[in-house]
């Protein structure tokens, strides 16, 4: 009878340990729905903080490079200043 206790406490606990949490890519595929360059730039700028916060260094630098290519459409220097930033922050993160 331990046994059986015993196996169904593991077996429990491997469930829980390899779940996924499917609710940390929704919001980046919602960034792609705004049309509004700049509401988008702050849809990712609250999505990056976002992660940051909870997450620790999985910044993407894909995302990076978006909110860049962003302020680069719309020629806005601090938004220019933001984007760097971000990938200066990226960079200390990963290549530390």
């Amino acid at each position: 009878m331990k046994k059986i206790i015993i196996l169904f406490c593991f077996i429990t606990g491997m469930q829980t340990a390899f779940a996924q949490n499917t609710n940390a890519d929704s919001p980046k595929a919602a960034l792609a729905s705004y049309s509004n360059p700049m509401e988008r730039f702050s849809a990712t700028i609250n999505y990056l903080e976002t992660i940051d916060s909870r997450a620790g260094s999985n910044i993407d630098s894909a995302i990076c490079i978006d909110l860049l290519q962003i302020a680069q459409q719309l020629k806005n220097d601090s938004l220019l200043a933001t984007s760097y930033n971000w990938i200066g922050y990226y960079f200390n993160q990963s290549k530390g």
